[in-house]
């Protein structure tokens, strides 16, 4: 049963509200505003009907006093009065009290009266109770955020110290000239490439796609890099490491992740390129006298998907000049505001731009950079945009 005080000097009166009041609260009586105050440090009522017409410490004074204590603020005071007068309402309210019920009673209205105060006081209650797990809660989201947050700089800084650092004239001996950048979507992405020496006359050029994006595509990035290389200083042929590659990675792709991939083995001495294509985009040749095409070369099954499965190889020749232009397909399925893809036409065509003739790796790469920023303008991809280009020199 709910707990009243009431507070009032005049027995009578007391006697009177607390038989209106008794067969639906349980019902406290003192006789004064120091007496409430002592009775407050043992019990906690659930409301209090207060007289405001009392000696030595009014209604007005008890109230202030109540209310300054956090322990009792909350408990709502309705004021008891035989003055029922503007003035005498509006200072009420200022010092705090939820309501006035006038002398003399009428049960009915008193109580209503309480009832509606007491329910106003619990949907009170509650909705700070609900504020404060809000607000817990929110503050627990925010710190797990900053955990994330921090986890994955590290994770983008581990992975980027695991690519090739981007541009780099004469990378690879004197016979080339190689520049590569990623751009990822997310903190970290599942785009990769690598270009490293596999014997004196060999040298190896790799751009992939992860599906996914995030911590996990990034991860799995790690496990195809590293397959692709250590079997890349094993065995001279694109095809047969694919093959070996994609057979390691079915064996433990529970999250049945994938990843297509261009490898390609360059002969140094000749320019011959002996190359394997995993479902990635088609390379893009650009001749020294600025002939450009997209080359057909074989375009098998993804790696990570079914394992056992044969990687056809196409062999392509690179003379003095010629450049070989890798990317991913954030760059040809970039989107503009109105949803539409930057292309593999749109890109062929800028590639064949006069302004291309003569640039470094550095300088190519950042005219199709520039010219994919200026194509998709504010717009928030999904995708990660990557590219390598390297020279036949």
């Amino acid at each position: 049963m709910q707990h009243i005080l009431l507070v009032d000097d005049n027995l009578t009166s007391l006697k009177q509200a607390a038989a209106l009041l008794k067969d639906t609260y349980k019902v406290s009586m003192v006789k004064s505003g120091s007496q409430a105050l002592e009775f407050l440090e043992k019990f906690t009522p659930n409301l209090i009907l207060l007289d405001i017409e009392m000696p030595q410490m009014d209604g007005f004074e008890t109230i202030q006093r109540i209310k300054l204590d956090e322990r009792f603020r909350k408990i709502p005071v309705i004021f008891l009065t035989g003055d029922h007068d503007t003035a005498t309402e509006t200072k009420g309210f200022e010092y705090g009290a939820v309501d006035f019920i006038t002398k003399p009673y009428s049960q009915e209205v008193m109580l209503h009266r309480i009832s509606l105060q007491m329910e106003l006081a619990e949907y009170q209650v509650q909705l700070e109770n609900m504020i404060e797990k809000r607000t817990e809660k929110l503050l627990q989201t925010r710190v797990e955020m900053a955990r994330m947050t921090a986890e994955l700089d590290v994770a983008r800084r581990v992975q980027t110290s695991m690519l090739p650092k981007g541009c780099k004239a004469d990378r690879i001996k004197d016979g080339f000239s190689i520049c590569a950048g990623m751009k990822p979507a997310k903190e970290v992405g599942g785009d990769f490439f690598d270009y490293f020496k596999v014997d004196d006359n060999h040298a190896a050029v790799v751009i992939a796609d992860v599906s996914g994006k995030g911590v996990p595509a990034a991860l799995f990035m790690v496990v195809a890099k590293t397959l692709i290389k250590t079997k890349t200083k094993e065995i001279l042929s694109p095809g047969k490491i694919l093959e070996e590659v994609n057979n390691e990675i079915c064996e433990n792709n529970e999250e049945e992740m994938f990843v297509t991939l261009f490898l390609g083995i360059v002969e140094i001495s000749t320019g011959k390129v002996v190359c394997a294509n995993a479902g990635h985009n088609p390379p893009i040749k650009i001749k020294a006298d600025g002939t450009t095409e997209y080359l057909s070369v074989e375009k098998n099954f993804v790696l990570g998907v079914m394992p056992q499965i044969e990687f056809l190889e196409n062999e392509l020749y690179l003379e003095h000049g010629d450049w070989l232009f890798l990317y991913t397909d954030g760059v040809t399925e970039a989107v503009d505001e109105k949803n539409e893809f930057f292309g593999e036409e749109r890109l062929l065509k800028i590639l064949q731009t006069s302004e291309i003739k003569g640039m470094i790796g550095k300088d190519f790469l950042s005219y199709v950079k520039k010219e994919v920023e200026t194509f998709v303008g504010n717009t928030e991809q999904a995708d990660d945009i990557t590219m390598l280009v390297f020279q036949y020199t």
